[in-house]
């Protein structure tokens, strides 16, 4: 026989009013969980913008398939598994392309040509900023390649995704703190 606690008949009321889109219920679970899962992120990454994304990260995605999520444990505990494995793939992208990089970096430094060499350093950064643009979440690397490469506004783009303007604002500022994040690890 399971026992069940008062938090847990709560998480379940309030996750069953969320997978209703009941915004108020996300908003109490957020405010409940995200601390805890801010201070696990912090604990990997050492970073505190970085962990307060992450919490975001694993929020907004809770947000975006709360209609279509069955959860067979308990919401704190799958939270937890969520953010933890949100940052180990973190982890392991980041540490694949310092890898890659590191050799690439070898094979550059053989070249004598000065005029070659920054070329070649000019092209390495934008490889780096174009890695970091696919390492966005797809929304946002979506929003961010709207306005960097075809040089949309907030407006023009809400209107082309049908989203409303002040997540395409969210969405890009985000955007930009991870993106000066991957490049602040990787470009000198």
């Amino acid at each position: 026989v399971m026992i069940m606690t008062k938090v847990t008949y709560e998480d379940e009321y309030l996750f069953s009013l969320l997978k209703q889109g009941n915004q108020d219920a996300f908003t109490q679970l957020y405010n409940k969980y995200s601390s805890m899962l801010y201070g696990l992120s912090y604990r990997y990454l050492q970073d505190r913008n970085l962990a307060e994304d992450v919490v975001q990260q694993v929020f907004l995605h809770l947000w975006e398939v709360h209609s279509t999520c069955h959860i067979k444990v308990h919401l704190r505990n799958y939270l937890y598994t969520m953010t933890k494995n949100y940052l180990l793939n973190m982890i392991r992208d980041t540490n694949d392309i310092i890898a890659r990089e590191d050799m690439k970096g070898t094979e550059q430094n053989n070249i004598i040509d000065d005029g070659l060499q920054e070329k070649l350093e000019e092209e390495r950064k934008f490889g780096y900023l174009r890695w970091a643009v696919k390492q966005l979440p797809s929304c946002k690397r979506e929003i961010c390649l709207l306005k960097i490469y075809r040089g949309l506004n907030n407006q023009e783009i809400a209107d082309e995704l049908n989203i409303p303007i002040n997540t395409v604002k969210c969405y890009y500022t985000q955007s930009l703190k991870l993106l000066k994040y991957y490049l602040r690890n990787h470009v000198e």
